[in-house]
Protein backbone atom coordinates (compact mmCIF):
# COMPACT_ATOMS: atom_id res chain seq x y z
CA UNK A 1 0.00 0.00 0.00
CA UNK A 2 2.64 2.45 0.84
CA UNK A 3 3.99 2.12 -3.01
CA UNK A 4 0.11 3.09 -3.77
CA UNK A 5 0.32 6.02 -2.17
CA UNK A 6 3.32 7.30 -3.04
CA UNK A 7 2.13 6.58 -6.39
CA UNK A 8 -1.18 8.94 -5.65
CA UNK A 9 0.58 11.91 -4.40
CA UNK A 10 2.90 11.86 -7.18
CA UNK A 11 0.09 11.35 -9.93
CA UNK A 12 -2.26 14.04 -7.94
CA UNK A 13 0.61 16.55 -7.83
CA UNK A 14 1.28 16.11 -11.57
CA UNK A 15 -2.53 16.11 -12.71
CA UNK A 16 -2.81 19.84 -10.61
CA UNK A 17 0.03 20.91 -12.73
CA UNK A 18 -1.12 19.52 -16.43
CA UNK A 19 -4.13 20.51 -15.90
CA UNK A 20 -5.63 17.42 -14.76
CA UNK A 21 -7.18 18.56 -11.60
CA UNK A 22 -9.61 22.04 -12.93
CA UNK A 23 -10.74 24.26 -11.23
CA UNK A 24 -13.55 26.72 -11.90
CA UNK A 25 -14.84 29.46 -9.74
CA UNK A 26 -16.35 31.91 -12.42
CA UNK A 27 -19.68 30.56 -11.24
CA UNK A 28 -18.97 31.02 -7.61
CA UNK A 29 -21.19 32.86 -5.74
CA UNK A 30 -18.87 33.18 -2.89
CA UNK A 31 -17.74 36.64 -1.69
CA UNK A 32 -14.17 37.79 -1.86
CA UNK A 33 -14.01 41.22 -0.47
CA UNK A 34 -13.12 38.81 3.24
CA UNK A 35 -9.80 37.60 3.80
CA UNK A 36 -9.85 33.81 2.73
CA UNK A 37 -10.11 31.48 5.72
CA UNK A 38 -7.31 28.81 5.19
CA UNK A 39 -8.18 25.29 5.94
CA UNK A 40 -6.91 24.62 9.21
CA UNK A 41 -4.13 22.14 10.01
CA UNK A 42 -4.91 18.22 10.49
CA UNK A 43 -5.30 16.30 12.94
CA UNK A 44 -3.36 13.64 14.08
CA UNK A 45 -4.87 10.10 13.29
CA UNK A 46 -5.58 9.51 17.36
CA UNK A 47 -7.78 12.66 16.75
CA UNK A 48 -12.14 11.72 17.27
CA UNK A 49 -12.89 15.31 15.88
CA UNK A 50 -12.82 15.35 11.74
CA UNK A 51 -11.85 19.06 10.47
CA UNK A 52 -14.53 20.90 9.19
CA UNK A 53 -13.92 22.85 5.92
CA UNK A 54 -16.39 25.14 3.53
CA UNK A 55 -16.68 24.49 -0.21
CA UNK A 56 -17.38 27.13 -2.23
CA UNK A 57 -21.15 27.42 -3.92
CA UNK A 58 -20.59 26.32 -7.66
CA UNK A 59 -17.04 26.13 -8.10
CA UNK A 60 -16.17 23.12 -10.17
CA UNK A 61 -13.55 20.17 -10.13
CA UNK A 62 -11.94 18.10 -13.03
CA UNK A 63 -10.21 14.95 -12.78
CA UNK A 64 -8.73 12.97 -15.77
CA UNK A 65 -10.18 9.68 -15.42
CA UNK A 66 -7.36 7.35 -14.59
CA UNK A 67 -4.85 9.82 -13.69
CA UNK A 68 -4.64 9.54 -10.16
CA UNK A 69 -6.47 9.25 -6.71
CA UNK A 70 -8.52 11.36 -5.21
CA UNK A 71 -11.92 12.16 -3.54
CA UNK A 72 -13.72 15.66 -4.85
CA UNK A 73 -16.14 17.55 -3.26
CA UNK A 74 -18.25 20.21 -4.98
CA UNK A 75 -21.57 21.59 -3.67
CA UNK A 76 -24.17 23.85 -5.47
CA UNK A 77 -26.54 26.48 -4.15
CA UNK A 78 -29.65 24.54 -2.38
CA UNK A 79 -28.12 22.08 -0.65
CA UNK A 80 -26.80 20.14 -3.54
CA UNK A 81 -23.77 18.10 -3.45
CA UNK A 82 -21.50 16.03 -6.02
CA UNK A 83 -19.16 13.52 -4.84
CA UNK A 84 -16.62 11.79 -6.60
CA UNK A 85 -13.64 9.77 -6.81
CA UNK A 86 -10.85 9.06 -9.16
CA UNK A 87 -8.09 5.95 -9.26
CA UNK A 88 -4.53 6.06 -10.65
CA UNK A 89 -4.98 2.85 -12.68
CA UNK A 90 -2.82 4.34 -15.75
CA UNK A 91 0.01 4.27 -13.94
CA UNK A 92 -0.60 1.52 -12.00
CA UNK A 93 -2.40 -0.71 -14.10
CA UNK A 94 -4.43 -1.44 -11.10
CA UNK A 95 -8.24 -0.72 -9.91
CA UNK A 96 -9.08 1.21 -6.42
CA UNK A 97 -11.58 -0.58 -3.95
CA UNK A 98 -13.09 2.50 -2.42
CA UNK A 99 -15.69 2.33 0.63
CA UNK A 100 -17.30 5.63 0.56
CA UNK A 101 -19.98 6.97 3.54
CA UNK A 102 -21.73 10.13 3.64
CA UNK A 103 -23.80 11.19 6.32
CA UNK A 104 -26.12 14.61 7.43
CA UNK A 105 -25.18 16.18 10.76
CA UNK A 106 -28.61 17.10 10.85
CA UNK A 107 -31.74 16.60 8.25
CA UNK A 108 -31.79 14.04 6.02
CA UNK A 109 -29.87 12.98 2.55
CA UNK A 110 -32.49 12.89 -0.44
CA UNK A 111 -32.12 12.58 -4.17
CA UNK A 112 -29.19 10.51 -3.89
CA UNK A 113 -28.50 8.88 -7.49
CA UNK A 114 -25.14 8.07 -8.89
CA UNK A 115 -23.10 9.45 -11.67
CA UNK A 116 -25.03 6.92 -14.03
CA UNK A 117 -28.42 8.65 -12.79
CA UNK A 118 -28.94 5.14 -11.03
CA UNK A 119 -31.42 5.57 -7.69
CA UNK A 120 -29.08 4.44 -4.58
CA UNK A 121 -30.61 3.74 -1.10
CA UNK A 122 -29.61 5.48 1.51
CA UNK A 123 -29.46 3.63 5.62
CA UNK A 124 -30.71 5.44 8.08
CA UNK A 125 -30.08 8.23 6.77
CA UNK A 126 -26.48 7.59 5.60
CA UNK A 127 -24.72 7.15 1.86
CA UNK A 128 -22.76 3.65 2.10
CA UNK A 129 -21.24 2.89 -1.40
CA UNK A 130 -18.91 0.71 -2.36
CA UNK A 131 -16.84 0.40 -5.88
CA UNK A 132 -14.34 -0.60 -7.13
CA UNK A 133 -12.99 1.51 -10.91
CA UNK A 134 -10.31 2.16 -13.06
CA UNK A 135 -9.71 4.15 -15.56
CA UNK A 136 -13.36 5.79 -15.55
CA UNK A 137 -14.31 8.08 -12.75
CA UNK A 138 -17.70 7.31 -10.54
CA UNK A 139 -19.57 9.45 -8.01
CA UNK A 140 -23.15 10.10 -6.58
CA UNK A 141 -24.93 13.15 -6.28
CA UNK A 142 -27.14 13.77 -3.37
CA UNK A 143 -29.86 16.91 -1.58
CA UNK A 144 -28.85 18.10 2.14
CA UNK A 145 -29.91 21.15 3.96
CA UNK A 146 -28.64 24.00 2.08
CA UNK A 147 -25.43 25.34 4.17
CA UNK A 148 -25.51 22.22 6.19
CA UNK A 149 -22.67 19.64 7.23
CA UNK A 150 -22.27 16.41 6.01
CA UNK A 151 -19.46 14.26 6.96
CA UNK A 152 -17.57 12.34 4.76
CA UNK A 153 -15.76 8.97 5.44
CA UNK A 154 -13.73 6.98 2.21
CA UNK A 155 -11.30 3.99 2.73
CA UNK A 156 -8.72 2.93 -0.32
CA UNK A 157 -8.43 -0.28 -1.14
CA UNK A 158 -9.27 -0.99 2.87
CA UNK A 159 -7.08 2.33 4.03
CA UNK A 160 -8.34 5.32 5.18
CA UNK A 161 -4.86 7.05 5.52
CA UNK A 162 -4.31 6.48 1.73
CA UNK A 163 -7.00 8.80 0.74
CA UNK A 164 -6.57 12.24 -1.04
CA UNK A 165 -9.53 14.62 -0.32
CA UNK A 166 -9.88 17.56 -2.70
CA UNK A 167 -12.85 20.62 -3.29
CA UNK A 168 -12.56 24.68 -3.74
CA UNK A 169 -12.57 26.60 -0.48
CA UNK A 170 -12.00 31.08 -1.10
CA UNK A 171 -11.36 29.86 -4.25
CA UNK A 172 -8.65 27.88 -4.14
CA UNK A 173 -7.86 24.05 -4.27
CA UNK A 174 -8.54 22.96 -0.37
CA UNK A 175 -8.20 26.75 0.42
CA UNK A 176 -4.62 26.80 -0.08
CA UNK A 177 -3.77 24.21 2.13
CA UNK A 178 -1.02 21.44 0.91
CA UNK A 179 -1.19 18.99 4.04
CA UNK A 180 -2.86 15.75 4.81
CA UNK A 181 -6.64 16.24 6.14
CA UNK A 182 -8.64 14.52 8.35
CA UNK A 183 -10.31 11.12 7.56
CA UNK A 184 -13.44 11.55 7.88
CA UNK A 185 -13.57 15.12 7.12
CA UNK A 186 -16.75 17.16 7.99
CA UNK A 187 -17.79 19.66 4.31
CA UNK A 188 -19.91 22.54 5.22
CA UNK A 189 -21.70 24.14 1.93
CA UNK A 190 -20.46 27.94 1.88
CA UNK A 191 -24.05 29.88 1.62
CA UNK A 192 -23.61 33.36 -0.41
Amino acid sequence: MKTRLALAISAVSFSLLSAACVIDTSSSSSGYGDAPTPVPPPSTKASASPVLVEVDTNAKLEADPGAGVGVFAEYAAGGKWHVFWACDTNQTSRDCDYQVKIRPTQGKLANVVDDGGRAIATTGGEISLRRTIGAKNDGVRFDGDPGGIVTLEVTLDGKPDNVLFFFVQDGKLNGGYEGSLTNPIKLQGKTP
